[in-house]
């Protein structure tokens, strides 16, 4: 949820209007983000991942209020994925790519998607490419493409 604006009139009432994001292009659920540790090696590292309103939050862990990296959606040039780390990678302009990689859903997370690994990731890759307003967007392509596969399908 949204809060799209407020307004207070002078009798004292308070109007707020709220609204949810849409279904096509909003996900959570819990991944694992890579971390650099230092220049030549780098580690796995579970998160909360939230993708609503045109940004990708990472949070910790779940229910936490502030979170630790947030990312434009309309600052993203690509997303693909990489199957020798098993990764959903996000490239980001003017930053270096991150990766995320689905872990197993739990009873608590995603229950409109299912607990299927595969099909969590693809739901991912889907809804981040919908997202991405630079992205050119082909229902009916493979999802599981590096980004530059997927361009050449679009």
């Amino acid at each position: 949820l949204a809060l799209q604006h407020t307004r207070r009139v002078a009798t004292g009432e308070l109007f707020v209007s709220i609204s949810s994001p849409p279904a096509t292009c909003s996900i959570c659920s819990p991944m694992m983000r890579k971390l650099d540790v230092v220049l030549t090696s780098s580690s796995w590292k579970p998160s909360w991942c939230v993708l609503a309103h045109g940004v990708l939050r990472v949070y910790n862990a779940r229910g936490e209020g502030e979170a630790r990296q947030e990312i434009e959606m309309e600052h993203v040039l690509g997303v693909g994925y990489d199957g020798d780390e098993d990764a959903i990678i996000v490239r980001v302009v003017g930053d270096k790519d991150h990766a995320f990689r689905v872990v197993g859903v739990d009873t608590h997370a995603a229950e409109d998607i299912g607990s299927d690994k595969g099909f969590l990731r693809r739901a991912w890759l889907r809804k981040l490419r919908r997202a991405a307003p630079k992205i050119a967007m082909n229902e009916f392509c493979p999802e599981e493409l590096s980004h530059e596969a997927f361009v050449k399908q679009s």
